[in-house]
């Protein structure tokens, strides 16, 4: 899945976590549509949003933008609809979104955890791991090798290429 990092704990469990900034995007997205050359309002909803999207607010986020399509779908029943079909599109798909990544947007329990709720660091990592060791100038690699030599590599760099590979 894009944005999502793959994180493990002490336990072992694993966590799916959507990065916190692709999330946010996503809303800011929405506050973009809604609030449509009214930087302020948008700036100043985005800000509010954002800090319940850290606390594990999504729930929240969602009601508001349902209530927002409620008031509009009456008011196009009563034709003085305010928002164009495009941005109920967007504001919908911000809901979808939301809703579908649910489970991988928990940040303030991740936060709780230790874990990390951004990518950048999973994103530093393959490229320490990975581009500055088989990215070499001249170098070419076919996958069967290159596969082979990345799982040596990440064995020598989490310290376990010992216990994984017994010399005699």
């Amino acid at each position: 899945m894009e944005g999502i990092s793959r994180v493990v704990c002490q336990t072992k469990k694993v966590y799916g976590i959507l990065d916190f900034y692709h999330a946010a995007q996503n809303v800011y997205k929405g506050a973009k549509a809604k609030f449509d050359g009214r930087t302020i309002k948008c700036k100043e909803w985005f800000e509010e949003v954002r800090k319940k999207l850290r606390l594990g607010n999504a729930a929240e986020i969602i009601q508001e933008i349902k209530k927002w399509l409620k008031i509009e779908e009456i008011n196009r029943i009563l034709n003085n609809g305010n928002l164009s079909d495009e941005v109920v599109r967007i504001l919908t798909n911000v809901i979808k979104y939301l809703e579908a990544h649910a489970d991988h947007i928990n940040y303030d329990h991740y936060k709780s955890l230790g874990l990390p709720i951004g990518s950048g660091l999973i994103e530093s990592a393959c490229k320490w791991v990975v581009q500055q060791r088989f990215k070499g100038v001249g170098m070419r690699w076919s996958r069967k090798g290159f596969k082979n030599l990345l799982h040596l590599r990440v064995a020598f760099l989490n310290g376990n290429f010992d216990d994984i590979f017994v010399f005699p």
